[in-house]
């Protein structure tokens, strides 16, 4: 049988929420860390998807404070709510670019755009003398010119484009030895050097936040750097990374606590069955808030400087922890963490197949942003 501890979860779940607690100190030293490690490169801090999950106003604010003067993000109405946030000044790059029905914002917010293709450099050239971004592809095979179209580029370059950087992106800086690292490098000099040529005041932007840890980067080989990840303390190549702090912690409050018998299951589905008398502890955390579905039987959460394991199911709204082996026993409205300075996030996404990025950026609106 039950044994409810105290109070009535309902209530409870009415005040108590999960959060995302925000370290804008760390953050701030994080953009410093970077800042030196990339050497004379201007450090562009890339805050796209709400900076990453965590919060654009906040963020982008206190990476101003501490002296960020570049911007990416994703899309225009990313950009203009940027500019609102930051004002004047900043420079504020577009990484998807312009179309016929946002071009108006560019010019209006100044905005600078990363122009992928000919039907975008067209579109620039003929509504902005302002300064534009040409993205070249050497390996991703996504967005961005590819070589034998860049090369036509430079065969006819469009009369007044003011190109302030050349940019590529790499496919596998995540990995130390994939051997692609090397070659987009290689490919992409080669590419920047006949840009030059044309467009004399451009600049180099190859690295992002792997990239800047990669074996390979020689500080001063590029003029901007695009870290996003590295900014909120997620290891680039997907393990912690000891020279950055831990910016983003996710917790979850207990809402109940019980014991059940052996034979007793938890639960939809009933997939965990208890083979002993478990003390468990329902947190108010679940799919509904962008944790995923995949953690069941798969993540822990910390507890009284304990890892507890969930056990059963993640439901939309809950989760539940095994708590047995707590020599304390917590308290209704005591927060467990899921990821952040007790359980790196990149441990968190590996045990269930994914990385860092998808875990932040999946967390909905429902989680409560605390900034510290």
């Amino acid at each position: 049988m039950a044994n409810p501890k105290t109070a009535d979860p309902k209530t409870l779940a009415q005040t108590l929420r999960p959060r995302l607690l925000v370290k804008c100190s760390a953050l701030q030293q994080n953009f410093r860390t970077l800042q030196q490690k990339a050497g004379s490169a201007n450090i562009a801090c890339t805050v796209k998807a709400d900076a990453y999950g965590l919060g654009l106003e906040a963020v982008a604010k206190s990476l101003r404070i501490a002296g960020a003067g570049h911007f990416f993000v994703a899309y225009d109405f990313e950009a203009v709510a940027l500019r609102h946030i930051i004002g004047a000044g900043p420079s504020i790059y577009v990484f998807n670019g312009p179309c016929p029905q946002t071009i108006s914002s560019f010019t209006r917010y100044q905005l600078i755009p990363v122009l992928n293709s000919f039907d975008q450099i067209n579109l620039w050239q003929t509504a902005s003398t302002g300064p534009c971004v040409i993205h070249v592809d050497t390996g991703m095979n996504r967005l961005g010119l590819d070589p034998a179209d860049f090369a036509a580029l430079l065969d006819a370059p469009p009369a007044n484009l003011d190109v302030r950087y050349v940019l590529s992106h790499f496919a596998c800086a995540s990995d130390h030895d994939a051997p692609q690292n090397a070659e987009q490098v290689k490919n992409f000099n080669i590419l920047f050097k006949k840009a030059q040529t044309i467009w004399p005041q451009s600049g180099a932007s190859l690295s992002a936040s792997a990239g800047l840890f990669l074996p390979l980067f020689a500080p001063g080989t590029e003029q901007l750097v695009r870290p996003g990840l590295a900014l909120y303390g997620g290891g680039p190549q997907d393990a912690p990374e000891p020279s950055l702090q831990t910016v983003a912690c996710l917790q979850a409050p207990i809402v109940q606590i019980r014991t059940i018998k052996a034979g007793q299951s938890v639960g939809y589905g009933a997939r965990f069955t208890a083979e002993k008398p478990t003390r468990l502890a329902t947190l108010a955390l679940g799919y509904g808030d962008g944790f995923s579905r995949a953690h069941s039987g798969k993540a822990y959460v910390h507890i009284k400087n304990h890892l507890c394991p969930l056990v059963g199911r993640v439901s939309m709204d809950m989760v539940v922890a095994d708590i047995s082996a707590l020599e304390e026993t917590p308290s209704i409205g005591d927060y467990g963490e899921l990821f952040g300075t007790h359980i790196p996030i990149e441990q968190a996404a590996e045990r269930i197949g994914t990385i860092a990025y998808e875990l932040i950026v999946n967390l909905g609106p429902r989680v409560t942003r605390v900034y510290c």
